[in-house]
């Protein structure tokens, strides 16, 4: 961390200011013992001095040590957990990629729904379009029919009256001429079989339009 790496600077500065210190110490002690027995007590002095700073020295070089130490550890911690991150992340971007093919695969089967939608939704509207164009024709022919039976039932209606019209004067001069003439019953018989069978023939006629009706 950065307190730990500030510490590690503060003690090597140290020791290096230690070391300073003692190299001046060793040179005056040098001198004091150049100076013979007058520097005697001096030297003494400098030599219990020289031997507080090298144990301050020590102190300081292991203080510096340890704190090397966990600085190390406490990047060696880190750039573990910077791999667990990446290996984490790793993972992460594999299922983002995963779950967008998905998602693209489902698009395009979307589209292709869409599409198949779209041919049966013309398909349908060409078969009512068809539907509707037949039933058109289908109305107007049997209006065209209606139209035809209707002149068929005027003309057998037509047909029918003016047969029983002519019927109606047969029967009727076939009257008159029973009541005025003296025929034999040979002739009456032939005449009242004539009377029957168009008696006969307007009841088919009627009975035939009645069913076109």
């Amino acid at each position: 961390s950065a307190e730990q790496a500030s510490a590690l600077t503060a003690s090597l500065s140290r020791e290096k200011e230690l070391q300073g210190q003692v190299q001046r110490c060793e040179a005056e002690l040098s001198s004091a013992t150049e100076g013979g027995a007058a520097a005697e007590a001096a030297q003494q002095g400098l030599e219990a001095e020289l031997v507080n700073l090298r144990a301050s020295l020590a102190a300081d070089s292991g203080s510096a040590a340890a704190a090397m130490a966990e600085l190390r550890a406490a990047v060696a911690a880190a750039e573990q957990a910077a791999s667990e991150k990446g290996a984490e992340l790793s993972a992460a971007v594999a299922e983002l990629e995963e779950k967008r093919s998905a998602c693209l695969a489902l698009e395009a089967q979307a589209q292709e729904f869409k599409a198949q939608a779209m041919e049966q939704e013309a398909a349908q509207r060409l078969r009512s379009e068809e539907a509707l164009r037949t039933a058109s024709e289908a109305m107007t022919g049997k209006a065209k029919t209606e139209e035809e039976l209707l002149s068929v039932k005027a003309k057998l209606s037509s047909a029918s009256s003016a047969l029983e019209t002519e019927a109606q004067g047969a029967i009727s001069q076939a009257a008159a001429l029973l009541e005025s003439l003296a025929v034999s019953d040979q002739t009456l018989v032939e005449v009242q079989g004539e009377l029957a069978s168009c008696r006969a023939l307007i009841s088919q006629q009627s009975a035939r339009l009645a069913g076109l009706e």
